[in-house]
C-alpha cells in the first residue's frame, strides 16, 4: 500500500504510520482490518527495498492495535 510505503519514507515514521492507522478508520475500515493490511504489507517485506528499521516500524504498529504497548491504536475497537 503506498500510505504505508510512503509513510516510511517520511521524517518521523512511526508518527506517520499511527496517522495512515486513524486515516483508514476514519474511512470506514475496521481494526481488524487495518491489522490483516499492515501484517500482508509485513509478510510482503522481505526481500524488498525496506530494511530491518522499516519491519520493526510496522510491527510497532501491529503492537499497538493489539494493545501490547502504547499507545493503543483503536483502542475501543476488537480485532476479531
Amino acid at each position: 500500500m503506498r500510505q504505508i510505503k510512503n509513510a516510511l519514507r517520511s521524517a518521523d515514521p512511526l508518527q506517520a504510520l499511527q496517522q495512515v492507522v486513524l486515516d483508514l478508520s476514519e474511512k470506514g475500515m475496521k481494526k481488524a482490518q487495518i491489522f490483516k493490511l499492515f501484517q500482508d504489507f509485513l509478510d510482503s517485506m522481505q526481500g524488498n527495498e525496506f530494511t530491518e528499521v522499516d519491519e520493526d516500524y510496522i510491527i510497532q504498529i501491529l503492537d499497538m492495535l493489539q494493545g501490547f504497548t502504547e499507545p493503543a491504536l483503536l483502542a475501543d475497537e476488537d480485532i476479531e
